[in-house]
């Protein structure tokens, strides 16, 4: 609570897109994109953001929120993989009955499940071909060694016409908190890492 009271002055108010409760986003430092939680559900600037677009491209009753989108029979009717398995966005969509979710461990075997979560490596998704309608990641590959290679194995599991969405921190000039460009840190063109920094 300390940190909301030093950025109160940040802080916004509106319609969270994740729970649907008028709410005040919180910020909890300089960095919004990191910030600005919704006092209800938590779900972070970002978070509501993909949830606006999922409200965009699928709702067909004017859901106002991903609380009413997963009531919706289209909606609920899409296989989804999510390559999450906890937040905002997972709380919502874990009850559908085509949602598969997972997390990456070093220590699993892609495919296999650790305390009930199943581990996935997205550089090369265990899932069949054209399984899915939609695939979600959120501020996922900026942690995967080879993106390239994740954004293939995503297209390769969505079905014809399916859905790849995605975020992707990228920097802003003049965005308090935030660097003002990109600095590459490892090299990973070969099987061996080479740190740069």
């Amino acid at each position: 609570a300390p940190s909301y009271l030093k950025y109160s002055s940040l802080h916004e108010f509106g319609v969270c897109h994740a729970c649907g409760h008028s709410s005040v986003f919180l910020a909890s430092g300089n960095n919004l994109k990191e910030s600005l939680n919704c006092a209800y559900c938590g779900a972070w600037q970002r978070i509501r953001f993909i949830s606006e677009l999922l409200l965009e491209t699928y709702s067909q009753a004017s859901a106002c929120s991903l609380r009413d989108l997963v009531r919706e029979p289209l909606f609920s009717s899409l296989d989804i993989y999510e390559a999450a398995a906890q937040g905002a966005l997972h709380e919502r969509l874990k009850h559908l009955p085509g949602y598969v979710c997972s997390e990456y461990f070093e220590d699993c075997a892609p495919g296999r499940a650790r305390n009930g979560v199943r581990c996935e490596d997205l550089q090369q998704l265990t899932f069949a071909d054209a399984q899915f309608d939609l695939v979600l990641h959120t501020s996922v590959l900026e942690h995967v060694r080879r993106p390239q290679a994740a954004i293939a194995e995503s297209f390769r599991v969505l079905k014809p016409g399916g859905i790849l969405l995605f975020e992707v921190p990228l920097t802003e000039e003049g965005v308090p908190g935030v660097r003002a460009r990109t600095v590459s840190r490892v090299d990973t063109r070969t099987d061996n890492d080479i740190f740069l920094m």
